[in-house]
């Protein structure tokens, strides 16, 4: 189980999502000024969570790009605290799954895609 938790908390989560809100949201962010780069004839956002702090290195922790989340590597860090959580390995993979929960919410898609 071990492995698994940490396989969880060190890799990089692509969720292909047919989610109506994330198109709207995809065509919405092509008349927006700001978050939006055109890459070719794929429009990409960068995802923002509302109150995190910010971040110590120069990652974002989501990219939309058409219908497709790209989500960075999450760790067992719970954001209202700033701090790793306490306890072990089990606590940790909740916190990454908490973690990648909020980020593909705040990019309009969810666990269920």
């Amino acid at each position: 189980m071990k492995t698994l938790f940490l396989a969880i908390a060190c890799t990089f989560v692509l969720v292909a999502s047919s989610s109506p809100s994330i198109r709207a949201q995809t065509a919405e962010t092509r008349t927006a000024a700001g978050g939006t780069q055109k890459t070719g004839t794929t429009q990409r956002r960068v995802v923002r969570l509302p109150g995190a702090p910010p971040s110590s290195v120069p990652l974002s922790p989501a990219i939309v790009a058409g219908e497709f989340v790209f989500t960075s590597g999450q760790i067992g860090f719970d954001p209202k605290t700033g701090q790793m959580v306490a306890g072990g390995t089990a606590e940790q993979a909740e916190q990454v799954l908490l973690n990648l929960k909020a980020v593909l919410e705040a990019s309009g898609s969810s666990l269920a895609h």
